[in-house]
């Protein structure tokens, strides 16, 4: 009986989690074959939050139904399921870099525009602008193109399309915090680093591009590794932001790192003020000793500010 009708019941049947005890990886099968998105989304979350083993095929599934195009208009109340469903792909290693990358983080871009809800971070983008020079420069250009110039810069896309991720991008940029030639393993390579550098100078010759490049670059090197001898930061970051025709870098590093979250948190509550131009100082002096006088005297002129 309930096989001739097995369509109609999958459509009508409401979710209801009462005295679960065991997971609901069928009923995510049959909402999905049936087109009912919004219910087999409830019926992940709900195995996330009770801690039952979750299909990621069936993440993926769900995910890859979504309209992400409507996902604020029509997914608004299930917004915070979705991103708990793209933080668990994020955190377990079951899932293709290169899927979580291009089938996900970006078909979900507004998630990461809207941070302050989410508190979702793009991970695998990051981690593509850190070892992926002609993709960082590739983005250069869209923001450019978008903010600087009048016109579609895809014919495969709509303007209205790329003016909306073209609007998102440059909050991507800034909140990005992985450095160039970081591992996925959290690893620095200086070869890596030095390469990566060499390509985006190559590729963005151009100086409305170069000054774009170098002010994202700036703010991602805020998070740059300490070196393995101790020095806060590592002596190949340090070394070229240290270099004499750098100096439009420094300026945008200065600006970075007076935007960074501790100096702003110390600097409102009064009491504090003092504790981030210590550290600051110390950081100066630490990069005088090691010979990066330039990058010695951007940090000091960055303690000034806040004396």
């Amino acid at each position: 009986m309930l096989k001739s009708h097995e369509s109609k019941y999958w459509e009508w049947v409401e979710v209801c989690f009462y005295d679960v005890n065991d997971d609901t990886s069928i009923a995510v099968d049959r909402f999905l074959k049936y087109g009912k998105i919004s219910k087999a989304l409830d019926c992940l979350y709900f195995m996330l939050s009770s801690n039952f083993k979750v299909d990621t095929n069936q993440c993926l599934r769900v995910l890859f139904s979504i309209n992400s195009s409507k996902l604020i208009k029509e997914y608004e109340p299930s917004i915070n399921k979705i991103v708990e469903l793209i933080r668990y792909l994020q955190e377990h290693s079951f899932v293709e870099d290169e899927i979580l990358y291009n089938k996900i983080e970006r078909r979900y871009l507004i998630l990461f525009y809207k941070k302050n809800i989410t508190n979702l971070k793009p991970k695998y983008i990051e981690l593509k602008l850190a070892n992926d020079a002609q993709f960082f420069c590739r983005i250069i250009r869209v923001i450019n193109y978008y903010y600087y110039r009048n016109g579609d810069p895809s014919r495969s896309k709509s303007k209205e399309t790329m003016s909306f991720i073209a609007s998102i991008l440059p909050n991507i940029l800034l909140e990005w915090s992985i450095p160039p030639g970081t591992l996925k393993d959290g690893t620095f390579q200086p070869e890596r680093f030095k390469e990566w550098i060499k390509t985006v100078k190559d590729l963005c010759k151009k100086p409305r591009y170069y000054e774009e490049a170098m002010f994202y670059l700036a703010h991602v090197l805020v998070y740059a590794p300490s070196d393995p001898d101790g020095l806060w930061i590592h002596r190949d970051i340090a070394s070229f932001l240290n270099q004499k025709e750098e100096e439009t870098l420094r300026e945008y590093y200065n600006i970075a790192i007076s935007n960074s979250r501790n100096i702003i948190i110390v600097y409102l509550t009064g009491k504090q003020e003092r504790l981030p131009i210590e550290e600051l100082q110390n950081k100066a002096e630490e990069a005088e000793k090691a010979g990066f006088f330039r990058l010695a005297q951007t940090i000091r002129n960055v303690a000034s500010k806040y004396k």
